[in-house]
C-alpha cells in the first residue's frame, strides 16, 4: 500500500456484506479493511486512518448511528466522510443518519456501479477538504510568521486602509510615533506626513482601486520626507508605499528612521570642514563662511575685517626642532587664536603650512587691530622657545589686518589680498608685529 492511495474502511456485522463491498471496491483499486462491529472500528479508525468509512445500520452492541455520532466528536476523526449502509428506506432514520453525521447513503442491496460512485464523490471531497486544510494551515504559518517578522522589524511597518488611517503597526512604528499600540491604530496616517508633502499623500489614498496604478507616491519609489511624532518633533524617514488590496485599497507602508543617518552625514561634513591637525576650521570652511560674511555685511553695510597671521621663521623651528615639535607648535598657536576669537559670529582657520586666517564681522578696523595686537602678545607670552629665530627667542606672530565695508564696486578678493599685503609688510617691517590697512 502506497502513502497516497485511498483507504476505505467497512464497518458491518454480516461477513458476507463485508465481502462482497471488499470486492467491489476492490476493483477500484483502493486499500479496503473490514470490521465487524463499531466499537471495533473506533478502535481501529486512527491506525487505520480510512478516507472514506462505510459503516452498516443495524450492528449489536453500538449501532452505525451511535457509532457515527462518536467518531464525529472526536476531533481526530470527525472530518472522515461516513457513507449509511442501510436496508431502511423510512424518512426518519434517513434523516437520523445525516443528522449524525452522515454524509451519504447506499442502500442494500448494494451495486457496484453506485457504491463506486458514492465512495468515488465522497473521496473526492475528502481530498479538496483536506487540500483546502491544508493551505490554509500553511496560510496560518505564513501568517504567524510574517507577523512574528514584522513584529521582530526594527524599521516601523504599517498598514493604511482606505481613506488612509492605520489598520495595523508593528512595535517599531509605535515607538517612532511615541504612541501605544492602541493609541496609534485607527489614527490618520497623513496627519503624522510632514505639511509640506502631505497633500501628495492624502489624494494617494482617496483614489480607489482603478486609479491607484496611476499615484505618483506609490509609482515613484521611496521617497525622503518628515513624518512628525507625538509629541510634533520631525523625523526624517524614508517613505516606501506598496499598494496590497484586493478589494479595496490597503496599502503597505515602511519607514526607515534616518535621523542616525543625517547626524553622520553632518558629522562627516563637519569633519571635512576641521584642519586634522589644529582642530580649527579649514580652508574650505574659511571660503564658505568668508563669502557668506561678505554678503551679509554687503547686504547690512557693516564692517568686516580680516587677519592674515604668520608664524616668524617657521621653516627655522622645523628644522631646529623636528617636525613633531612644529606640529605642536601650529597646535599651540591654533589654541590662542581660538581662545581670541570666541564670537560664534567670527572664525578663526588654518590657511595653510604656518599661516592662519581670522574673519571677524562687524568689526571696525580699530577693533580688529586690537584683536590682532591681543593675539601676538598672547602668542608670545608663551614662551615657546625658538632659538633659531633672529628676531626673539621665542615663538612670535606676524599680523596683517584690513577693514571694509563691502560695496558693488569691491570684490571680495579685495580684502583678503590688503591683508595679506599687511602681513607682508608686518614681515618687511621686522616680524613680531601687526600692520594694518583700511580699504
Amino acid at each position: 500500500m502506497t502513502e497516497n492511495e485511498t483507504k476505505v474502511l467497512i464497518v458491518d456485522d454480516t461477513p458476507q456484506n463485508v465481502e462482497l463491498l471488499h470486492r467491489m471496491l476492490s476493483h477500484q483499486n483502493y486499500s479496503v479493511s473490514g470490521v465487524p462491529s463499531g466499537k471495533v472500528a473506533l478502535d481501529v479508525v486512527k491506525r487505520f486512518k480510512p478516507d472514506v468509512i462505510l459503516l452498516d445500520v443495524m450492528m449489536p452492541e453500538l449501532n452505525g448511528f451511535e457509532t457515527c455520532e462518536r467518531l464525529k466528536a472526536d476531533p481526530e476523526t470527525s472530518m472522515i466522510p461516513v457513507i449509511f449502509i442501510t436496508a431502511k428506506t423510512d424518512a426518519t432514520d434517513i434523516a437520523e443518519g445525516f443528522k449524525v453525521g452522515g454524509a451519504d447513503y447506499i442502500f442494500k442491496p448494494a451495486r457496484e456501479e453506485e457504491v463506486w460512485a458514492r465512495v468515488g464523490h465522497q473521496v473526492q471531497l475528502k481530498k479538496l477538504i483536506d487540500n483546502k486544510n491544508s493551505l490554509i494551515k500553511q496560510l496560518h504559518q505564513m501568517e504567524r510568521r510574517n507577523r512574528e517578522i514584522v513584529n521582530r522589524a526594527s524599521d516601523p511597518i504599517m498598514v493604511i486602509s482606505e481613506k488612509g488611517l492605520i489598520d495595523s503597526a508593528n512595535p517599531a512604528a509605535a515607538q517612532m510615533f511615541k504612541f501605544s499600540m492602541l493609541e496609534l491604530i485607527g489614527q490618520r496616517f497623513t496627519d503624522f506626513i510632514s505639511p509640506l508633502r502631505r497633500d501628495k499623500y492624502v489624494d494617494c489614498f482617496n483614489q480607489t482601486m482603478s486609479q491607484i496604478d496611476s499615484c505618483s507616491v506609490i509609482n515613484d519609489g521611496p521617497a525622503e520626507l518628515s513624518i512628525l511624532d507625538k509629541n510634533g518633533d520631525e523625523i526624517p524617514v524614508d517613505l516606501s508605499i506598496s499598494q496590497i488590496g484586493l478589494e479595496s485599497p490597503k496599502f503597505l507602508c515602511l519607514l526607515h528612521d534616518l535621523s542616525l543617518h543625517h547626524k553622520l552625514v553632518k558629522q562627516l561634513r563637519e569633519l571635512s570642514l576641521v584642519d586634522k591637525l589644529t582642530g580649527i576650521a579649514n580652508r574650505r570652511k574659511l571660503d564658505d563662511f568668508y563669502s557668506n560674511e561678505w554678503y551679509r555685511c554687503l547686504r547690512n553695510q557693516t564692517e568686516l575685517s580680516v587677519l592674515f597671521m604668520d608664524i616668524d621663521h617657521f621653516k627655522k623651528y622645523n628644522d631646529s626642532y623636528g617636525h613633531q615639535m612644529g606640529d605642536n607648535c601650529l597646535k599651540l598657536v591654533a589654541s590662542v587664536l581660538e581662545s581670541r576669537v570666541s564670537r560664534p559670529s567670527d572664525l578663526v582657520a588654518r590657511y595653510g603650512g604656518e599661516e592662519f586666517v581670522a574673519v571677524l564681522s562687524d568689526t571696525s578696523y580699530v577693533g580688529a587691530m586690537e584683536v590682532a595686537e591681543k593675539i601676538r602678545q598672547k602668542v608670545e607670552l608663551l614662551n615657546q622657545e625658538h632659538d633659531s629665530s633672529p628676531i626673539a627667542n621665542r615663538v612670535t606672530l606676524s599680523i596683517g589686518v584690513a577693514t571694509c565695508i563691502p560695496t558693488e564696486s569691491i570684490d571680495s578678493e579685495s580684502l583678503l589680498k590688503a591683508a595679506d599685503d599687511a602681513l607682508y609688510q608686518a614681515k618687511a617691517n621686522g616680524r613680531n608685529q601687526v600692520f594694518g590697512s583700511l580699504l
